[in-house]
């Protein structure tokens, strides 16, 4: 089995607390800040992200880089952690960390406004959340984009697991001309995963046990994602 990241500029930032460290603390919803101010100039991106192998992360695939962050070990006291990254030719800044008063926070932002970006409430069985949705500390969380179905915009992964049971969750990116109003992320996949998940050019395949036996395979089709069992 063969993958290849379908878009150049990939990479991962491994480590604990790994990436831009920016405090932010935020409502519901739409959020603003005025931390981030680079607004590119006639669509001129200027990207260097960092590179590592995946052998160790959630999201694995044969020669597989990705960007992105991973924490291992969530605490509660960790700072918020964050990345920049392309969708097309938009640039965002992809926000993780521990929410107030409960819960966590996962915000994409681009141009001072941000959007939350919700996988506690998708409808998947899974025990790494509590009734305040909290995250299990100790687990592991990745998050990362990729190109599914190679069109030059990458989707976003996002998987939270404590090696025995987890989520993962993917969601699309569509360009929109007016970010206050309208959210341009659409969760399009939310499935429950134990350990790993592997891809495969445009599939998600779901591992289940000790052995690697993959259970499901979803394909990306149509900017849906389409599932085989095996």
């Amino acid at each position: 089995m063969s993958i290849i990241a379908a878009t150049l500029g990939l990479g991962v930032i491994v480590g604990e607390n790994n990436g831009i460290i920016k405090n932010y603390t935020m409502g519901g919803g739409t959020a603003r800040t005025n931390d981030i101010n680079d607004k590119p100039a006639d669509n001129v991106i200027e990207y260097e992200p960092t590179y590592i192998n995946t052998e160790d992360t959630i999201i694995q695939g044969n020669n597989l880089m990705l960007e992105g962050i991973i924490v291992k070990e969530y605490s509660y006291q960790i700072q918020d952690i964050s990345f920049e990254t392309l969708f097309g030719t938009d640039k965002y800044n992809i926000t993780f960390g521990v929410d107030h008063p409960a819960g966590y926070k996962l915000i994409a932002y681009t141009d001072g406004v941000g959007h939350y970006l919700n996988i506690d409430s998708c409808l998947c069985m899974t025990t790494i959340f509590d009734e305040w949705d909290n995250i299990q500390e100790g687990t592991t969380i990745q998050i990362s984009p990729y190109d599914f179905d190679s069109d030059g915009v990458n989707e976003l992964i996002i998987c939270v697991t404590n090696g025995i049971d987890g989520l993962c969750a993917v969601f699309s990116y569509t360009h929109v001309d007016d970010v206050e109003k309208i959210n341009p992320f659409i969760q399009e996949l939310c499935v429950q995963i134990q350990e790993n998940v592997i891809l495969d050019g445009n599939s998600l395949q779901i591992i289940i046990g000790s052995h690697g036996i993959i259970d499901r395979k979803y394909k990306y089709v149509d900017e849906r994602f389409m599932v085989s069992t095996w």
